[in-house]
């Protein structure tokens, strides 16, 4: 996670929600109370660090004391604060799950069941969007395929272009 703060210090231009010039909602997972939160004040870097924080790899991050971890495992396209807000919403779902051809061993079955979970809501909530983006060929990747990072953009470049302009 010390690489992902160092990642984002040194990219973005504002430390705060209050500097975006459009307005951001973030979702956390809190830890204690199993429910999402969404950050839209204050420290952007932490809700940033938050919500990024994939359990067992990463460490939850502390906000005002209270332990946070990725949003998407309570809510993993989070539009509720978005609505009424927006004339239009559009969603990106990059977790698409796919038909697994083998579950070899406990790690991969343990995956694979956190992966079907956090996507479980995804068809239902898709309804309430003027356009929903979801590259079905990133089933192919893995989360941590960091070394396919320009192919997984190209995917998801050529999908939001597909579905913008239909």
């Amino acid at each position: 996670m010390a690489d992902m703060e160092k990642l984002l210090k040194n990219n973005l231009k504002a430390t705060t929600f209050e500097e975006l010039k459009i307005p951001l909602f973030i979702a956390a997972t809190n830890i204690k109370t199993a429910q999402t939160t969404y950050f839209h004040e204050g420290n952007l870097m932490r809700a940033l660090l938050a919500s990024s924080s994939i359990p067992v790899l990463f460490k939850p991050v502390v906000i005002d004391g209270e332990f946070y971890l990725d949003g998407g495992i309570t809510d993993n396209l989070p539009i509720s604060p978005l609505r009424g807000k927006c004339r239009q919403m559009i969603g990106v779902h990059v977790n698409p799950v796919g038909m697994a051809s083998e579950i070899d061993g406990i790690m991969t079955l343990a995956i694979r069941s956190f992966h079907m979970s956090i996507t479980a809501n995804i068809p239902e909530k898709s309804k309430e969007l003027k356009y929903f983006i979801e590259p079905v060929r990133l089933r192919d990747y893995s989360y941590f395929d960091l070394s396919k990072t320009n192919e997984i953009f190209e995917l998801g470049y050529q999908e939001a272009l597909r579905v913008l302009n239909a």
